[in-house]
């Protein structure tokens, strides 16, 4: 209840939102959810791995030059090991796990939009669900816990769904949890 009260009037009239998943960059979910999160009134900057790193639990490492392209081919093979879309700079890719898009979310990309720390790290939302033992393993669980040992808090949003897309429209209760999370996110 307390981290409720104490985020509640920066999250109503907008926050500073580091968001990452596990699914990758270049996956709709996350650029829907972007613009859910900006439409609500928040500042969001997007650090995601380059590709898909699902079930890599709280792994992290050193990004790498990225040999075979990003996800949907967002990137072409010998990119940086971190980047950021040309059309919108609050995109950014870090190739290697969720747990390091985080943490350079926080050192490198954040503070070039940021003036402080962000108010929340967003996680999500989760291609798949996330629940009992899979927590160990996701990905996206695993970043929203770095983001709390931080200091910083942190939701790690989940839903039933194996589909992937880049453009592809999502299915219908992705429209649901893209209008529900923002909301779930201003009224903690």
């Amino acid at each position: 209840m307390r981290l409720s009260l104490t985020l509640y009037p920066l999250l109503a009239s907008g926050a500073n939102i580091l968001l990452s998943n596990d699914d990758g960059w270049a996956q709709l979910n996350i650029r829907t959810f972007y613009s859910a999160l900006t439409a609500a009134g928040n500042s969001v900057v997007v650090s995601a791995p380059a590709d898909n790193k699902s079930g890599t639990g709280s792994s992290d490492s050193t990004p790498t030059t990225v040999t075979s392209g990003c996800q949907f081919k967002s990137c072409p093979a010998g990119s940086p090991p971190t980047g950021f879309n040309a059309s919108n700079p609050r995109f950014n890719y870090v190739n290697s796990y969720p747990v390091t898009s985080v943490k350079y979310g926080l050192t490198t990309f954040a503070p070039k939009f940021f003036t402080s720390a962000p108010a929340l790290v967003v996680a999500g939302p989760n291609i798949g669900s996330n629940l009992g033992s899979t927590t160990l393993v996701s990905g996206t669980v695993g970043a929203a816990t770095y983001a709390a040992t931080q200091g910083i808090p942190a939701i790690a949003f989940s839903a039933p769904s194996t589909r992937r897309s880049l453009r592809a429209s999502p299915q219908l209760y992705w429209h649901q949890a893209h209008r529900i999370s923002p909301r779930a996110c201003i009224s903690m």
